[in-house]
């Protein structure tokens, strides 16, 4: 007998599908550009882990809202338009989005601030209502295994571009 998901996770299945399609098209674009003649947009695969990371940031800032925690509530509904603004305000005035040598640092950096912050406020709420077996909910692990994540890649992204500009001339 198949058990109902709950609705919150709609979210992060369409993300784990979309994640799936962005990066096999970033690794082909990536693999085969040598081989076949790729028109030149296709043949960096730069821009791809741009787009992941605003569909990552907007799929799960939803996964947040859905969650339905009265923790906060405004703040998670408005981080997603601050975002959009910043994404285009980047993109327009001070990155290329389909630069062919470097990723958005800027982007991703911003992207896993404002991730961990919706993270740490889970974790706020969870803690403020005292839930027994907060283990036992689907929510917390996905959390974690964000937070993770996160945390690992935030230093990562925050000097990428200065760890590159060695090997790079802008």
């Amino acid at each position: 007998i198949k058990k109902k998901q709950p609705g919150y996770l709609k979210p992060v299945i369409i993300y784990l599908w979309l994640a799936l399609i962005i990066n096999l098209l970033a690794n082909i674009s990536w693999k085969f550009k040598a081989h076949y003649n790729f028109p030149i947009w296709f043949q960096t695969n730069t821009y791809f882990y741009n787009l992941h990371s605003v569909v990552r940031f907007f799929l799960f800032s939803w996964f947040f809202i859905m969650l339905g925690q009265p923790f906060l509530p405004t703040l998670k509904k408005i981080i997603p338009v601050f975002f959009l603004i910043f994404v285009f305000v980047n993109f327009i005035f001070f990155q290329d989005f389909f630069d062919f040598k470097i990723i958005s640092s800027r982007l991703l950096s911003i992207e896993a601030g404002l991730l961990l912050l919706y993270c740490l406020q889970y974790y706020l709420y969870l803690l403020k209502e005292e839930e027994p077996l907060f283990t036992k909910l689907p929510s917390f692990w996905i959390v974690t295994g964000l937070s993770i994540f996160v945390v690992a890649g935030f230093p990562i992204y925050l000097f990428y571009s200065f760890f590159l500009f060695p090997f790079f001339l802008y």
